[in-house]
């Protein structure tokens, strides 16, 4: 008897009995399957969704006859959700009559027209329903499946679709051109996009239509807070828009790789440019275009290949839920947890009986001592024969699962800590111990340059300011969990996460009530929880960056408005801090070296800088307030632009960096825009930045060399040239730093001793010398 393995515990459970009842899936068992995966909430999740596909693919042997595989070809193909759901519904009491057929074409008409996925999902309702339709349902479904025109009065519940004016009411528009293109976007009247100056990506109007989309989604990631790249085209204009964008979606998705650079730009584009169409609706005749946009974003959350995409389209629709309906929230919702990790992934760890959870830890030496002690007192025992492995049984209260043993290896290092991300019988990689501003993890990353994760692993970051480098963990592992920290931690802190985290396990619990029982919070502000779990998207898309374009998911009350793709990547090589031409536009650039530099000052900012000589500028309430937001052009060689906005009574700095720099090395980077966002703080709370500021702020720049920089070498002729940049003094650079950072033993960071130390050595300078 074949074992069928299917990611949705509940359907392979099902199946498995009914193979072992009769040897294979009947034409009725896969009704069955189907039902069984309605009982729940009446919806058909994406876990269920790709369970089923994974039984067409991969054990069509189990099906019974030819007709039971077709029966379950057609189900797997109702890809609009909206129709699937409602024939399911209809179907239930063994009937789907002429009036319910009507209301399927009312779902499917609501925006005056069918397009491509409606289509095929008709067809394969049909399919899979037909025993089930009374004969004017079958003929109304076929005639909507093959013509896509209404042959019956829609519902008068249903929405009004629109009827556009006629084309030639309508005037070609000009949208302007992206920071840093050369091609305006043009609006036909038909609604279909086109540049001024075609692009190089293709000859033919599908490719080049695909491209001004791109280029249009790039100008509407790029414009302010209240402007609106569709704010002066007329309404039956943006309807149009719109189906030119769904199709542009549809002939994308259909294409043997949707996956390519060149049909997920095209995905991408359309997605950002149809929410800026829901953003663009105003006033109750507008009400259907915002709906059909939203629905539209909405099946491109469920059906998109890509994760990145589609939680770009969530953490977007999420920063603009007032543009929803109450239903279309609920399922924004319902989706979300398809998207977002809301468990550990248990059905990867326990399968084929296993019932231990192999965890890989790798402590700092100072805390050894003191974590073992509390593993014994938490009734872990030393495995027999090993002097390193830690174990313990955990039972499920509740009886539904195994007990869970878990099994504990520990390492007295630091630096290989994702080493071992390739080896399957590794669930979850455990660091805990300093982080050493960050320059801890970026060792460890690169240690394990070459190591490519099996992907299901939950890695446990348990060190001070986790959240520093917490995006580039996740963009070295995106398909892996990730818990990290917001701030300082204790080895209580920690052992209080840890624990009860293996009891939620043991009973297969969820991050949140992992999160809930992790008392921990946040000693600058208490009202932030100490540790972050993959579910709290509002603490993790602040901190992570997808689509690697150097701008962070989200933050307050804005999203990263594009997934940006096929980013170009210039040699990082320079150091010498001096701006040219790197041949791309800002948007076409990877960001994501310039990320550890910002992230850095905000944990200086966290450290606080207070306990300077004098009252600080700066303010440790400002810590996270930093938010990377990518390059930007310029005609001119200023470095960074630092871009203040308002939210929930804070200001948030977003920090931009001149795309003329694209070519310097991360560590130069990072010292560079550390030493201008201390120049803008201190003029912001300090007013004129004298030189004694000055002298503290190129401290400040020297600190990320001293934590996250390369070799002295390095890191000494980066400083030398930010010396000689802003005209400090002849001896001033990374060694006369180190001197005095090394000149006292204080914990805290940039503390006035050491500072001193610098401000004393070049007195003379300071005083105008």
């Amino acid at each position: 008897m074949p074992a069928i393995q299917l990611r949705d515990a509940s359907l392979q459970q099902l199946a498995q009995r009914m193979l072992e009842a009769d040897g294979n899936l009947s034409s009725q068992d896969i009704t069955t399957l189907v039902d069984a995966v309605y009982q729940n909430d009446g919806r058909l999740s994406k876990t269920e969704r790709e369970s089923l596909e994974e039984l067409l693919l991969h054990y069509t042997d189990t099906l019974e006859s030819p007709e039971a595989k077709e029966k379950l070809d057609f189900f797997t193909q109702m890809s609009n959700s909206s129709l699937r759901d409602a024939a399911h519904r209809f179907a239930s009491d063994g009937t789907i009559s002429t009036p319910e057929a009507r209301e399927l074409e009312s779902i499917a008409l609501r925006d005056g027209r069918i397009s491509k996925r409606e289509k095929v999902t008709l067809k394969a309702l049909l399919g899979f329903y037909a025993p089930q339709m009374e004969p004017g349902a079958h003929q109304l479904v076929s005639d909507l499946a093959t013509a896509g025109a209404p042959t019956t009065p829609t519902s008068p519940s249903a929405p009004s679709p629109v009827t556009p004016a006629p084309a030639t009411n309508l005037e070609a528009l000009n949208l302007g051109a992206a920071e840093g293109r050369k091609g305006q976007i043009l609006l036909s009247p038909e609604g279909v996009f086109t540049l001024e100056q075609p692009s190089h990506v293709g000859g033919s109007i599908t490719d080049q239509a695909s491209e001004a989309i791109y280029q249009a989604a790039e100008k509407i990631s790029q414009l302010p807070d209240g402007q609106n790249l569709f704010a002066e085209v007329p309404k039956p204009q943006k309807m149009k828009a719109l189906e030119s964008l769904q199709d542009n979606i549809d002939r994308a998705m259909e294409d043997p790789d949707p996956s390519n650079t060149a049909n997920l730009r095209a995905r991408s584009g359309a997605a950002t440019t149809v929410l800026e169409l829901a953003r663009s609706a105003s006033g109750p005749d507008e009400a259907n275009l915002r709906e059909q946009a939203i629905d539209e974003l909405l099946a491109i959350m469920e059906f998109e290949p890509v994760r990145g995409l589609r939680r770009s389209v969530l953490n977007n629709l999420e920063a603009n839920k007032d543009l929803c309906s109450p239903e279309q929230i609920s399922r924004i919702d319902e989706l979300k947890a398809s998207i977002v990790p809301q468990r550990p992934p248990y059905e990867a760890w326990f399968q084929n009986g296993n019932n231990t959870l192999e965890v890989k830890q790798y402590l700092h030496g100072e805390f050894y001592d003191e974590t073992i002690d509390e593993y014994k007192a938490q009734g872990f025992s030393q495995e027999p024969g090993s002097s390193n492995v830690w174990v313990r049984t955990y039972d499920d209260p509740s009886g539904n699962n195994d007990p869970m043993t878990v099994r504990i290896t520990v390492e007295k290092k630091n630096a290989p800590v994702f080493t071992e991300m390739d080896d399957d019988d590794k669930h979850v990689i455990f660091y805990s111990g300093h982080s050493n501003l960050g320059g801890h993890t970026k060792d460890a990353l690169a240690w394990s340059e070459d190591t490519e994760s099996t992907g299901d692993k939950l890695i446990v970051m348990s060190l001070c300011r986790g959240n520093q480098m917490a995006a580039a963990v996740s963009n070295r592992f995106p398909q892996d969990h990730q818990i990290t920290t917001n701030d300082s931690v204790t080895s209580r802190d920690e052992f209080e996460m840890v624990f009860p985290m293996f009891e939620i396990m043991a009973r297969r619990g969820s991050y949140e009530e992992m999160n809930e029982a992790a008392t921990y919070h946040s000693w600058s502000d208490p009202q932030r929880a100490g540790y972050i779990f993959p579910h709290d998207t509002g603490q993790y898309n602040r901190i992570s960056d997808e689509d690697q374009d150097g701008v962070a998911d989200a933050w307050g009350e804005r999203a990263d408005r594009l997934f940006n793709v096929g980013l170009q990547s210039p040699t990082g090589t320079q150091t010498d801090l001096k701006a040219r031409e790197v041949g791309h536009a800002a948007t076409e650039l990877d960001g994501t070296k310039l990320i550890s530099g910002i992230e850095f000052a905000n944990t200086i900012l966290h450290y606080h800088m207070e306990n300077w000589d004098r009252d600080s500028s700066f303010r440790s309430q400002d810590d996270g307030n930093l938010i990377p937001a990518g390059w930007f052009d310029s005609d001119t060689d200023e470095p960074v632009r630092i871009l203040e906005e308002k939210h929930d009574g804070g200001t948030f700095y977003r920090v931009q960096v001149n795309s003329k720099y694209a070519d310097q090395t991360e560590e130069a980077l990072g010292a560079l825009v550390g030493f201008e966002i201390a120049q803008h703080l201190e003029g912001q709370y300090g007013g004129e930045v004298d030189r004694t500021d000055m002298m503290r702020n190129f401290y400040l720049a020297n600190e990320y060399l001293y934590f996250m920089g390369g070799n002295d070498y390095s890191s000494n002729n980066i400083s030398k040239n930010l010396a000689s940049r802003y005209d400090f003094p002849d001896g001033l650079d990374f060694r006369a730093h180190r001197s005095a950072h090394r000149s006292s033993s204080d914990h805290d960071i940039a503390d006035k001793d050491r500072i001193g130390k610098l401000l004393d050595r070049f007195q003379s300078w300071i005083n105008g010398g």
